[in-house]
């Protein structure tokens, strides 16, 4: 009997470290470089340290892709509990960002007693905070190409520089060639080796050109144009 009992505590331990938690069933994936693989890695967690576009900024310019979130509301859960899907995506840093919304009336739970005098029943309300949580997957980027997230113009700032060339420099990874190169976070990047950008494709196939010798890139910043140049490996890896 304690045998089947272990055996019936173990099975429902397995279920409930492998069903599907809503870190699975609201997972949207997002545009990233490298194609979603099963990680061997068991992926580094931690909480928010700010709000969630901050966190997505710091990490792209540690080299992290963001790849994927999961938002949801509810009881905060512990970030651990990501493992199964970080897995799943292959991420190698999963963040959970919590902000609390309010406190629901969950019922009560009591106990009755019997006594000389009669049955004695007492009763506690119970109450939980919920919040609003967004998990944020990331992995390592390819060390490709400049070494910048870039993101499209909004139509406002198309219409500020009066053409729509252009890409902007979201983020800029620690040490990589546009690092070095002085490249900022909302420079906007209209043209390399004379071949104008539009888009990430046109972009990509700019810099494959170039591979090999550094590419002259026209960038507007606050409105100014100037040129920097920018070294390519011959393989496009830095």
């Amino acid at each position: 009997m304690r045998l089947m009992a272990r055996l019936s505590i173990g099975s429902i331990s397995i279920l409930a470290l492998t069903a599907a938690g809503p870190e699975a069933r609201y997972y949207q994936t997002v545009p990233h470089f490298s194609a979603d693989a099963p990680s061997d890695v068991k992926a580094e967690t931690r909480r928010c340290k700010s709000d969630a576009l901050s966190e997505i900024l710091e990490q792209a310019a540690l080299g992290n892709e963001f790849i994927g979130y999961s938002n949801f509301s509810g009881v905060e859960r512990d970030p651990r509990a990501a493992w199964g899907q970080g897995k799943r995506v292959g991420a190698t840093l999963i963040i959970s960002c919590a902000q609390y919304t309010n406190t629901e009336n969950a019922g009560a739970i009591g106990s009755t007693t019997l006594s000389p005098v009669g049955a004695l029943s007492v009763f506690m309300p119970m109450s939980v905070r919920r919040y609003e949580q967004n998990t944020l997957f990331f992995r390592k980027a390819p060390r490709q190409g400049i070494g910048a997230f870039m993101g499209d113009l909004t139509s406002d700032e198309r219409k500020a520089l009066g053409t729509n060339r252009g890409l902007k420099v979201i983020a800029v990874v620690k040490g990589s060639p546009a690092f070095l190169a002085d490249v900022l976070p909302g420079d906007v990047i209209m043209s390399i080796d004379g071949a104008p950008i539009y888009d990430g494709a046109s972009m990509t196939s700019a810099i494959d050109a170039s591979k090999g010798k550094p590419a002259n890139m026209m960038i507007n910043r606050s409105g100014n144009n100037f040129e920097k140049l920018i070294p390519i490996s011959s393989n496009g890896v830095w």
